[in-house]
């Protein structure tokens, strides 16, 4: 385990806040996109969440958590409980959806799900890829990183909130793709279904 400090907690979106958290004992131990933590809590409780920092960074990790309105005592205490200044202890990073080099690829991103998501767009823009990312949310204020991500990528980000406009048509999404192109999918249930439904390759 790696000791850190929280060093600020801040609301994302509405429901959603980020942490970020800060080596105790100097760099933090290195990841990649699609890595994620296991983050023990002082109620006893440890909880997985997803990387969505810049991997560059060794100094800090962020990660992004939803309130949970079922929350068996880990989303809650972080809302309710967890102070600034604490100090928690974390999990060396494990990558069990890594992003795989590609010329093109598309994310499909639901709610809390973008976490991942985030640095894994960055890392594709970055080697120069064809990138696309499809949000999904109910409203634009409940969608984490919403404005960050169009700020940094513009027209590669397609906000879609379902409140306004229904669900996406995944298959046309994938229909516009090129034959090599990866697809990753990371959100409820619900929209994994939809996506694979679609025809979709699931990176």
């Amino acid at each position: 385990m790696q000791r850190t400090i929280l060093e600020k907690a801040e609301p994302v979106a509405e429901g959603a806040v980020s942490l970020l958290l800060r080596g105790a004992d100097g760099p933090l131990a290195p990841w990649e996109p699609g890595a994620h933590i296991d983050l023990a809590l002082p109620n006893w409780l440890t909880r997985q969440y997803s990387l969505c920092g810049n991997p560059a960074d060794r100094d800090t990790y962020r990660v992004a958590v939803r309130h949970d309105r079922l929350s068996r005592g880990g989303s809650e205490y972080i809302h309710l409980f967890l102070n600034e200044g604490r100090a928690l202890d974390v999990s060396v990073p494990r990558n069990n959806f890594p992003l795989l080099p590609a010329q093109e690829y598309l994310f499909l991103a639901g709610g809390i799900g973008i976490t991942p998501i985030v640095p894994m767009l960055t890392a594709a823009v970055e080697a120069g890829a064809s990138a696309t990312l499809v949000y999904v949310g109910r409203s634009p204020a409940t969608m984490p990183f919403a404005d960050e991500l169009r700020a940094a990528h513009g027209s590669r980000v397609r906000i879609h909130a379902t409140d306004q406009h229904g669900r996406p048509d995944f298959a046309a999404e994938a229909a516009a793709l090129g034959p090599r192109a990866l697809v990753y999918c990371c959100g409820p249930t619900s929209m994994l279904d939809a996506a694979v439904a679609a025809d979709t390759t699931i990176g």
